[in-house]
């Protein structure tokens, strides 16, 4: 009986062990990602030069939505009514051509011709 009790019985390392091993793990677990986070990932230094190329990106974007509200300016005062009426008075008081357009200019002709019968 004696040995069957020396040989459940656990030494103290062990016996420690048995009694903290989800304790054991989880310190373990946790070591194991600071080291990837800090060692193999590089933690710090990512982390700022991610935050610099967002920074980047915000300008960059703010820079696109300044020349888009440009541009919709711009669209909206080509196609404004008003500016129709402007450009055909430019058009018929100053001979305002557009680039790519042809200029035609048609004579009447007001003399009459005499036919040869009269």
């Amino acid at each position: 009986m004696r040995l069957i009790q020396i040989i459940k019985k656990p030494s103290i390392i062990l016996g420690f062990f048995y009694n903290h091993w989800i304790s054991i793990a989880l310190v373990l677990f946790i070591y194991a990602l600071i080291q990837q986070a800090f060692f193999v990932a590089d933690f710090p230094n990512t982390l700022e030069e991610k935050q610099h190329q967002a920074n980047q990106i915000l300008t960059e974007n703010k820079q696109l939505q300044k020349q888009n509200t440009l541009l919709k300016y711009e669209l909206e005062a080509e196609n404004d009514p008003a500016m129709e009426i402007i450009e055909s008075k430019a058009r018929y008081q100053f001979g305002l051509v557009k680039k790519g357009e042809t200029f035609w200019q048609i004579f009447e002709d007001t003399k009459i011709k005499p036919e040869a019968g009269d």
